[in-house]
């Protein structure tokens, strides 16, 4: 009975052994998509800000039909 018991505890360390470096492996896999993420939602927003300040000045000015007349029609 007491060897049984000793072969199941081994297992069950086996076990928890192999599912303790599965988290620690998912932990790692998670961590550097997360950082691969937050790098692009970066770049993003850097281009997102280029652009903004780009057309910042523009945005407000109007068609002025006195200086030019014709229509561009998109």
């Amino acid at each position: 009975m007491m060897e049984v018991l000793k072969v199941h505890l081994h297992n069950l360390y086996e076990i928890f052994f192999f599912f303790k470096i599965f988290c620690l492996y998912i932990d790692l896999v998670l961590n550097a998509q997360l950082k691969r993420y937050a790098r692009f939602l970066a770049t993003h927003k850097q281009a997102l800000r280029r652009i903004e300040d780009a057309l910042g000045s523009n945005i407000t000015q109007t068609w002025d039909y006195d200086l030019n007349p014709v229509e561009l029609k998109v």
